[in-house]
């Protein structure tokens, strides 16, 4: 039988306007639109299955598979879900809060999608800042980068609570849930680059705009309602 996954992957990186990145145009569109201007609950609840399916075309546009790449995937899941797991239950990480049901499922309080969240984030802004800061070292690269990450972080809480996928004590976003994102992204990212090092993925740089542009373009609705 004949492997026509390499020709499949020549083809999709060869395309003048990647496949990826406009269907991720196409969800994250549909997703503003539904959230932004219905009523409709539905849409929030599909957020689990966005999620899935923009890692899965993420991870098709992944340039080159070594053992690296998996373990890194691996670990910045274990570490994103397990920061959570401790965060949700002890309020010492990131301050007290607690996870509703529009995530999903969930294992000791916290909805296992959370993991999968991370891993987007941390390498959507990794692969971002390949680009980039590409003539930057490393530890530059991931600092800067975890600084993004904490600002997008920014657009996302009030979103977030607002469609009640979590929600904090007394309705107040501490200062060290920004502090512990930003310590988080900087030691998966600085994993990210000493173990990726200069790997592109233009999906990736799509995703984290549209992330931007999803949660900024909420909350700038919330302003205005």
């Amino acid at each position: 039988m004949v492997d026509l996954r390499p020709e499949l992957k020549n083809f999709l990186h060869q395309l003048p306007i990647s496949v990826g990145s406009v269907l991720l145009i196409i969800f994250y569109t549909i997703g503003f639109i539904g959230i932004g201007f219905s009523e409709n609950p539905y849409f929030a609840y599909l957020t689990p299955i966005n999620l899935l399916v923009s890692l899965l075309i993420l991870l098709l546009y992944h340039p080159v598979w070594m053992r690296q790449s998996i373990l890194f995937l691996l670990i910045c899941y274990a570490v994103g879900f397990g920061v959570e797991v401790v965060g949700v239950n002890t309020g010492l990480l990131f301050g007290s809060y607690e996870y509703g049901s529009v995530l999903g499922s969930k294992f000791w309080n916290t909805p296992l999608i959370i993991g999968v969240n991370w891993i987007l984030l941390v390498y959507s802004t990794g692969m971002t800042s390949n680009y980039f800061l590409r003539t930057l070292k490393p530890i530059l690269k991931t600092a800067i980068g975890a600084t993004i990450m904490v600002v997008l972080d920014f657009f996302i809480e009030p979103v977030a609570i607002d469609l009640e996928f979590w929600t904090w004590e007394n309705n107040i976003i501490p200062v060290q849930n920004y502090l512990m994102w930003w310590l988080v992204s900087f030691i998966l990212l600085y994993l990210f680059h000493t173990w990726l090092f200069q790997l592109q993925n233009k999906v990736a740089r799509t995703l984290l705009a549209l992330q931007f542009c999803f949660f900024g373009g909420l909350n700038l609705l919330m302003l205005l309602r």
